[in-house]
């Protein structure tokens, strides 16, 4: 899928990318929120994110798969919390 075979990790990057973004963030509105919707606010956009990367994935388009990685990775920032 990727167009070129150097850009194999890139979609791994953006969502590693996503995760240290989102760290601080998402510490600061668990706090705020709590813990359970913080989680339910994340597991929102993930799956909205998951829903966008199957049709990236579906359409063959690598960039926009790329893209979707980062609330991927925000996910999985909240995840570690």
């Amino acid at each position: 899928m990727a167009p070129k075979e150097s850009l194999a990790t890139a979609p791994v990057t953006v969502m590693i990318i996503g995760v240290a973004v989102t760290t601080i963030p998402a510490a600061m509105l668990m706090r705020r929120v709590g813990r359970r919707v913080g989680s339910i606010i994340s597991t929102f956009v993930a799956m909205a994110g998951a829903e966008l990367g199957a049709y990236a994935i579906a359409a063959d388009n690598f960039w926009l798969f790329v893209a979707v990685m980062l609330p991927v990775g925000s996910n999985q920032a909240f995840i570690q919390q």
